[in-house]
């Protein structure tokens, strides 16, 4: 998860799956970003 700057203000956050990770991971990644009320990028 990469957040970009400034934080505060900018609503795009990257993810990126690396080859190990879980379903389970990335689905957690996702529901957390979209509480901050960040905008996905992958």
């Amino acid at each position: 998860m990469h957040f970009f700057n400034p934080v505060h203000r900018m609503p795009l956050v990257e993810v990126i799956r690396g080859e190990k990770t879980s379903d389970a991971t990335l689905a957690k990644v996702v529901a957390w970003a979209s509480k901050m009320g960040k905008t996905l990028s992958w």
